[in-house]
């Protein structure tokens, strides 16, 4: 097919893949595999909201013509992509980890961005959890990540900012990455694990 074709040197030769390359694709047929077992498929629908959502279209033979490869390579590519997406959404569940959703912003950030309400006190506090002493009305400690990361913001029980909000909201989105990365990492070593990969080699 076309992606041959374009894997090809002048003299019609392909280059051996690394083995990088190699435990890179098997990892992932692994990962895909796993996806299906658990049910995990796409939809017509889903590949083409995916697409939109990744590459910023669903004409599929618009891109295939683009990367001048088969239109079939292209939605197979994005299907891989997808079942991993949506198995990494069933782990970071299984682990109990919840993106977090971004605070409603004001229409004129630069301008209203200090303005205070009881929403935002609201958004912060629940994102804090022990961290915020209810009874107390502040900070449980002065030590904890959401206190270190606002401690430039006045927040009280029923007032604070957007731009306050908006700082728990980049705190709260780095500990989601760290949280996700390490439930990540240890569910693909723990899947990779019982996998009997071996690779060769063509050259001497």
């Amino acid at each position: 097919n076309n992606s041959l074709t374009a894997s090809q040197d002048a003299d019609g030769n392909y280059s051996v893949p690394s083995a990088d390359t190699a435990l890179s694709l098997a990892r992932s047929t692994i990962l895909i595999e796993e996806a299906e077992r658990r049910g995990i498929e796409a939809t017509d629908e889903d590949l083409a909201t995916y697409a939109e959502e990744n590459i910023g279209t669903s004409d599929f033979a618009q891109l295939a013509q683009s990367y001048g490869v088969e239109e079939d390579f292209i939605k197979d590519s994005l299907t891989s992509a997808y079942k991993i997406e949506k198995l990494q959404d069933a782990v970071f569940e299984e682990a109990s980890l919840a993106r977090p959703e971004e605070p409603a912003a004001p229409d004129d950030v630069e301008k209203d961005g200090d303005k205070t309400s009881a929403e935002y006190a609201e958004y912060i506090i629940a994102l804090a959890g022990d961290e915020w002493d209810a009874d107390k009305g502040t900070w449980a400690s002065e030590d904890g990540v959401y206190a270190q990361a606002l401690k430039d913001y006045k927040i009280k029980k029923n007032s604070a900012s957007y731009n306050a909000a908006s700082a728990a909201y980049d705190t709260a989105m780095q500990t989601y990455q760290t949280n996700a990365s390490t439930a990540w990492s240890a569910f693909t070593s723990e899947l990779f694990s019982g996998a009997d990969i071996q690779i060769h080699t063509l050259l001497s």
